[in-house]
């Protein structure tokens, strides 16, 4: 789960395979044998990383920028519970070699940066 704040807050939602976060994390560390916590640290990177370029995305197209917060890992099942601060949503699936990855993103664009 990330958030992010600034002139949108928002809050995404991933769900992957752990076989997914396995390869990742493979892949990242060359292979090296490394203990649960490494593991998960190294994947906290990648999460980093790729929401880093997300919100970079985001930030150019709107030409404001927000920051996301540092991902937060939950293993197992996740159930929401602020959904309602959110007034709009997307929902994406992908399709991987290790299986289906989901992506829901809340987000809301604070009143003094919208067009309405």
């Amino acid at each position: 789960m990330v958030l992010s704040k600034g002139v949108f807050k928002s809050k995404t939602v991933a769900q992957f395979p752990a076989e997914f976060v396995e390869t990742v994390v493979d892949k990242m560390s060359n292979g090296a044998e490394l203990s649960k916590d490494d593991r998960e640290a190294y994947f906290k990177e990648y999460m980093n990383i790729f929401f880093g370029r997300f919100i970079s995305k985001i930030n150019n197209e709107i030409g404001h920028a927000s920051r996301f917060i540092i991902p937060v890992l939950i293993r197992g099942a996740y159930r929401e519970t602020a959904e309602a601060d959110y007034s709009n949503r997307i929902v994406r699936t992908f399709m991987c070699d290790q299986g289906k990855i989901d992506f829901v993103l809340c987000y809301k664009v604070l009143p003094e940066h919208s067009s309405n």
